[in-house]
């Protein structure tokens, strides 16, 4: 069992977050290990994404990801070696290798067995911690189109693109 404590940082600035982190500090004290929450800024917060330093003394930082446009490997470039956000370091080759493989290919059975196989790699030594997904509610009705049905709304003024058939 840890004898250190484990800090978790959040930032106000995300209202979920301190509601995120003081039920993972709550699951943390629940088997035993000691959780501290520290709360940041928004910009000490985000500082954690760009600057190693920023993270010294931090154990756990939340993020929201989501894919910017309809490809399963997407989400898994924030692991990859290179990957200026893959904040922890982690690293494994063969992981990187088999991303590349399913981006690689334009056969859907080759990228499926790809993909898996990077998910195993990420499964049995795991570098994050899915949570929670977040809900992004769209309602459509025959004759509206333009509205997104993704987390895009955060990158593009879709409100722009609603209309009509």
């Amino acid at each position: 069992m840890p004898s250190e404590t484990l800090t978790i940082a959040v930032t106000n600035s995300q209202a979920e977050m301190p509601i995120i982190g003081a039920e993972v500090q709550r699951a943390a004290q629940a088997i035993g290990l000691e959780a501290e929450l520290t709360s940041l800024p928004a910009d000490g917060y985000n500082a954690l994404y760009s600057d190693p330093a920023a993270r010294d003394g931090i154990d756990l930082i939340f993020s929201l990801w989501q894919t910017d446009f309809p490809d399963p490997t997407q989400i898994y470039q924030y692991l990859e070696s290179d990957n200026f956000f893959n904040l922890s370091g982690w690293s494994n080759a063969e992981f990187d290798q088999a991303i590349d493989a399913s981006r690689a290919s334009s056969d859907d059975a080759e990228r499926a067995a790809s993909l898996i196989a990077a998910q195993s790699i990420e499964i049995d030594d795991p570098t994050w911690l899915p949570i929670y997904t977040p809900y992004n509610a769209v309602f459509l009705g025959k004759g509206l189109t333009g509205a997104p049905t993704a987390a895009v709304q955060l990158n593009y003024p879709w409100a722009a693109m609603i209309g009509g058939e």
